[in-house]
């Protein structure tokens, strides 16, 4: 039994030794380090992999003891270095990780994606070499002597402070956008950084000389071709001497079907008189994928790219408004703070222009009195408003309990996930019944002052609400990508322009385009800095696009989702309608769009 046991550690140790080995080997084109916190934070970057190399080891130990089950060891350390290694390749070529639907498209329609049989061949002899060198661990395990036991015993238990020293620095780094420390998560596989907003300001009241509360950047010191964004391709050149202002107004989970005169007689009434666009996808089904297509333009499978490395690679959106001299505002119930929101969004909106609070209606009010300040006839303005009454539990003021039964627990679906779905959406209806009258209120006060002659307004959704619309259990949002979680409401008045009706699909990421050709007079091709198309451009037959959630990523191709990270094909309509077929060409387009903004390797 001792004999096993050192056998086993000894495996253990080469498996984290070879996962560390792999790991830095995604790092080279990475950037050096440069300072002390952020050299240690690199140098126990392994740590993270070899904690999680330790956890599975724990249930694989089960089936290392006998050599009929021994085999089992040997399979999973295989498929793992097999996972590494074409990875890696992956990595290298889109600038994005594996995951289900592309090992689908390999295994199932290889020729599709352009690869030849002889490639596969190699790595069909690669994965059997791979395998031999599985075995060899072990043989190697079985030859080690005392002094080697002991060695691997001390590196498998300096995993663990490793693993916790890397979380405590990306704890901090997270909270104060570091991103000499952030920009090394897009080049590592199934890497999910620790991170805590409140912990990080306690990390830095502990160490304030080496971790300090204060954001920071890359010291400049790596060259371009280090860097893993290219954003934007071109120069945004804007020539408009009389550029429009802009107000968007953003309302948290906003199903596209409470549009309508019941629930939100004015802004229905404002929609019939500008353009309403009935086929609108936000970028994601959570908010922050939802609010990255919105104010980027591009895909959400960007974001974590991008919020790895903020100050460097803020919303040339907002860039390009700041340079044409418009006065950004921000009005806010949702807390833009986390998550590298402010940073990526609003980097240059002064504390005294950046209203946050808890309250829609007072929020409203500030907005409205601000609407007649005399210095807004001095320049143009962009206004963003993101009101959250309407997310659970959906708030409002008694008087707007217009829809019922409602629910008497808040929530209470957590209990059935069957139930009926009604009085919950009637809490929603009521929430904005409630929101459509502030809506009122601003679109009363902009006609008033004359702001809508010369304002493009947005009024949409960070991303959609499910009530168990599909009956098939799913409640609220990032649980899927269907039309219940992704389909918002999208209107857009233009300053002089009658309005109507579009069907045609449209997404999240055309809204930056639009603004900036449309409002800032920016006529540099959109291509160099948006994956979206102008709203008001002729729509291609058939749209594609990339929606992201929590964690993970869909396309959408011609009313059909791919999720990436379950491989579950379905109709956007209908989840229930499930589908066999992946459209290799249509895919393979979109990889090359999530590709677009990353620096290519040498």
């Amino acid at each position: 039994m001792k004999q096993k046991l050192t056998e086993y550690i000894n495996t253990v140790f080469y498996l984290v030794v070879l996962t560390a080995v792999v790991i830095y080997t995604f790092l080279l084109e990475a950037p050096t380090p440069t300072t002390s916190a952020v050299w240690v934070y690199y140098l126990t970057l392994g740590g993270y992999y070899g904690f999680a190399v330790l956890l599975a080891s724990i249930p694989l130990s089960l089936f290392y003891w006998s050599r009929w089950t021994r085999p089992v060891v040997a399979a999973a350390i295989w498929l793992w270095c097999i996972y590494l290694a074409i990875d890696f390749v992956v990595f290298d070529i889109y600038r994005f990780h594996l995951d289900p639907l592309l090992l689908e498209m390999l295994f199932l329609d290889f020729r599709g994606m352009g690869i030849p049989a002889s490639l596969l061949a190699l790595t069909a002899i690669a994965a059997i070499a791979l395998y031999v060198a599985t075995y060899g661990l072990f043989f190697m395990a079985q030859k080690a002597g005392r002094l080697q036991t002991w060695i691997a015993t001390l590196v498998i238990l300096l995993v663990v402070p490793a693993f916790l020293l890397s979380s405590v620095i990306s704890i901090w780094a997270h909270r104060y956008d570091r991103e000499e420390v952030t920009r090394y998560t897009s080049y590592l596989p199934l890497y999910y950084p620790v991170t805590s907003y409140d912990e990080g300001e306690k990390i830095s009241a502990m160490f304030p000389n080496w971790l300090p509360a204060a954001a920071g950047n890359s010291s400049g010191s790596e060259g371009t071709s280090q860097k893993i964004v290219h954003y934007p391709l071109a120069d945004i050149e804007c020539n408009n001497q009389t550029p429009d202002s802009i107000a968007m107004i953003v309302l948290e989970s906003w199903q596209a079907d409470m549009l309508n005169p019941e629930v939100m007689p004015n802004l229905w009434a404002f929609s019939n008189q500008a353009h309403r666009f009935e086929n609108h996808l936000s970028s994601g089904a959570t908010t922050i994928p939802g609010l990255f297509g919105l104010l980027y333009g591009l895909h959400p499978s960007y974001y974590q790219a991008f919020a790895s490395t903020a100050k460097s690679n803020p919303s040339q959106f907002t860039e390009r408004l700041k340079a044409q001299g418009y006065l950004k505002q921000v009005f806010t119930t949702g807390s833009l703070e986390r998550f590298a929101q402010r940073s990526l969004f609003f980097p240059n909106v002064e504390d005294e222009h950046y209203h946050s609070g808890d309250d829609d209606a007072a929020m409203v009010q500030q907005y409205i009195n601000d609407l007649s300040q005399p210095q807004r006839a001095k320049q143009p303005t962009f206004d963003f408003l993101l009101l959250t009454s309407s997310h659970s539990p959906y708030r409002y003021p008694p008087d707007y309990e217009k829809f019922t039964p409602v629910p008497a627990i808040s929530g209470g679906f957590v209990f059935d996930k069957m139930a009926d779905g009604t009085p919950y959406k009637n809490r929603s209806r009521n929430s904005l019944l409630h929101l459509d009258h502030l809506l009122g209120q601003i679109l009363e006060q902009m006609q008033l002052t004359g702001a809508l002659d010369d304002t493009w307004v947005v009024i949409t959704g960070d991303h959609a609400e499910e009530f168990n619309d599909s009956e098939l259990g799913y409640w609220g949002h990032g649980s899927n990508f269907s039309h219940w979680q992704t389909h918002v409401p999208m209107v857009v008045s233009k300053p002089g322009n009658a309005g109507g009706t579009h069907p045609q699909v449209t997404f999240h990421q055309d809204v930056v385009p639009t603004l900036l050709k449309g409002a800032a007079g920016c006529d540099t091709d959109v291509t160099t800095y948006s994956n979206g198309i102008p709203l008001f451009d002729e729509p291609p037959p058939k749209r594609s696009g990339v929606l992201a959630s929590y964690q993970y990523s869909a396309y959408f191709i011609n009313d059909t989702i791919y999720e990436r990270h379950s491989g579950k094909k379905y109709a956007w309509q209908d989840i229930a309608k499930t589908v066999r077929e992946v459209p290799t060409q249509a895919v393979k387009a979109l990889w090359e769009e999530e590709n677009r903004f990353y620096r290519k390797p040498n």
